[in-house]
């Protein structure tokens, strides 16, 4: 949307609140010069942390809230890390699934200190991987400094499953440390990825994880990263000892697998597709 959208919500939201522009400066700890060049439109496109920081001076209910920000740009910072895997150009059904998981970041809008973990878990084939994969790339974009993502082949056949310390490893070197200073241990390589994320909105995807274990060296630790990770298992573990919000996947229903999105549809646009 066009930064003077944002200027007219917020003038309209301030108005309904009846709030003066000083009033919500007192509150919201932004300037009243800077209020008003948002309202006027002056401003090309403020920081989500101002958005935020307004939204909270103008005690927004959570419908609002989410309303107010979806409407400020955030660009992607220069290089910034982008390793998703294309989106698919195609998809069907899960809705409802699609529809749970973008909640999990509305309800916890109001929580800026926390950092929010999405787990989606089903059966082999059911389209864990696809789910995430969509609901990486609609959000993607309030992850300014980029995307990690690892494949942990928690599955694997082979038993090739990847090691928490090897999928470290190749997040550091991602972030810009040099083998030659990146430690032996698991532990320690832990603690230099969440130094590293520190300050940073960074989203990671751990797809296909075995378990709870596996995935919680991966974890970051800073306030505005999200984590979403897929498994065949349940992770309830990452539930009691993280907060980590679950969505478990079933078969589709033959009417959902069938039915496509609307074409042109606003929301996504996406059609039928095979993939798992």
């Amino acid at each position: 949307m066009a930064e003077r959208e944002f200027g007219s919500l917020l003038r309209e939201l301030r108005a309904a609140a009846r709030l003066t522009i000083e009033e919500l400066s007192e509150a919201s700890g932004v300037s009243v010069r800077a209020i008003g060049d948002m309202e006027r439109g002056k401003v090309s496109s403020p920081q989500r942390r101002t958005a935020e920081a307004l939204a909270d001076g103008l005690k927004l209910a959570a419908q609002d809230r989410t309303r107010f920000l979806a409407t400020v740009k955030t660009r992607p910072r220069a290089g910034a890390l982008a390793q998703l895997p294309a989106d698919l150009p195609v998809f069907t059904g899960r809705r409802a699934e699609l529809r749970q998981a973008l909640a999990f970041l509305d309800e916890r809008s109001q929580e800026a200190r926390a950092v929010v973990i999405g787990a989606i878990g089903g059966m082999a084939g059911v389209g864990k991987t696809a789910l995430a994969l969509h609901w990486a790339h609609r959000i993607a974009v309030s992850y300014p400094d980029g995307q990690l993502w690892v494949d942990l082949r928690g599955f694997d056949r082979g038993g090739q499953v990847l090691d928490a310390g090897q999928a470290l490893g190749g997040f550091l070197r991602a972030l810009g440390v040099a083998d030659s200073r990146i430690p032996a241990g698991t532990d320690d390589r832990a603690a230099l990825f969440r130094s590293k994320l520190a300050g940073r909105r960074v989203l990671i995807v751990l797809d296909n994880a075995r378990d709870s274990e596996q995935v919680r060296p991966l974890l970051p630790a800073t306030a505005g990263c999200l984590a979403i990770v897929t498994s065949r298992n349940q992770l309830t573990g990452l539930a009691a000892t993280h907060g980590a919000r679950t969505l478990t996947l079933d078969v589709w229903k033959p009417d959902e697998a069938r039915k496509p999105w609307p074409a042109g549809s606003a929301r996504t646009g996406w059609r039928p597709s095979r993939r798992r």
